[in-house]
């Protein structure tokens, strides 16, 4: 139960921040791209077919790009790509990057891979799939979703919020959004909603407005090397950030003047009151406005079948500090993402 009532918790106040947020910027002109291609460029993605190239895959082929990819083996994503009219080579071959002048690959691809060997023996441009992300998202305002645990749900609930108030983003998430029946959506405003991989560190390299960490294990001690070098990373993803959202209960050094916490004891944005039934978690949030005065908004509710429903409104509204202040309660509904495991990956890497 308190795992849930966390995450539920965590979601509620990354959105009040997210809509604060939105309230206060200038959303008119259509997102285009701010990289310095042309798109007479052939991109290519090495595993095309993983839940994150791919949507980097179908976020570039709606800005215009050329794209074209390979992967070891078919799976869904790699489906609806090729219904979008992106060509896939199944299987790596060296003669598949011919026609491409960008390579983009990922950390899961080994430096031997004939077709990443290849690009490199005749000085093609290659990326990683961080420095992509990073040149896709120049000049827009960024949230970032990181953390161990919970950042695709908590991204797409984030999405679910911008869809209800009608704030359309770019967003690319590490899974299916069944709103969507994709991991991304190209949207015409300037807000680009990530979730930020921290396998690799990829997170530090997104240039994020809005830093929204979930939680922090020991996952990746591979890359990372200790769990005190995890910590610092997110450490430092928060603080390159503008403003950062994050548990009361990590130990890690962040600005608190321009962060908010949320958990269940000293957090500013704090769950109260909790109730768990049998398809949901029931709670109240306190918001400290400041050392004498709290804002309780009515008690939310996060539904855990048919998609999630949650009383968020105007937790939003509480930084501006208003005395004419009003709580207004009003239910979206979140319809989810589709398991990783059900994507019926054919065998298939997730990279």
């Amino acid at each position: 139960m308190e795992r849930l009532g966390f995450l539920s918790l965590y979601l509620v106040k990354a959105m009040r921040i997210l809509n604060y947020t939105i309230i206060n910027l200038v959303i008119s002109k259509r997102l285009l791209p701010n990289m310095h291609r042309t798109k007479k460029e052939v991109i290519h993605i090495i595993g095309i077919g993983g839940i994150g190239m791919s949507a980097i895959a179908e976020i570039l082929h709606n800005f215009g790009y050329k794209v074209q990819g390979s992967d070891t083996r078919s799976n869904d994503n790699i489906d609806r790509l090729q219904k979008l009219g992106i060509e896939v080579y199944i299987g790596h071959d060296a003669s598949s990057i011919r026609q491409a002048q960008i390579v983009v690959h990922s950390s899961a691809i080994k430096p031997d891979n004939v077709e990443l060997v290849e690009a490199r023996n005749n000085n093609k441009t290659v990326l990683h799939r961080s420095d992509m992300l990073a040149e896709i998202m120049k000049g827009k305002y960024v949230i970032a979703v990181s953390g161990s645990s919970g950042k695709t749900t908590t991204t797409a609930m984030i999405a679910s919020i911008f869809d209800h108030y009608g704030t359309d983003a770019t967003v690319v998430v590490g899974g299916i959004l069944n709103s969507y029946q994709s991991n991304s959506k190209l949207g015409k405003s300037d807000i680009f909603l990530i979730e930020a991989d921290e396998s690799d560190g990829t997170m530090l390299k997104i240039p994020a407005n809005i830093a929204v960490v979930t939680s922090i294990n020991d996952d990746h001690i591979d890359h990372y090397g200790t769990f005190n070098d995890i910590k610092n990373a997110f450490s430092q993803f928060v603080n390159n950030a503008d403003f950062a959202v994050l548990p009361d209960f990590l130990d890690i050094d962040y600005n608190e003047g321009n962060s908010v916490t949320f958990g269940f004891g000293n957090g500013k944005i704090r769950a109260s009151n909790i109730k768990q039934h049998n398809n949901s978690i029931e709670f109240d949030v306190l918001i400290s406005i400041n050392e004498n005065n709290s804002i309780r908004l009515p008690t939310t509710r996060i539904i855990k079948s048919n998609g999630a429903k949650a009383a968020l409104d105007s937790s939003l509204q509480c930084l501006k500090l208003d005395s004419r202040f009003n709580v207004e309660q009003n239910t979206i509904e979140f319809k989810k993402t589709i398991p990783r495991k059900s994507l019926h990956p054919k065998k298939s890497k997730s990279y």
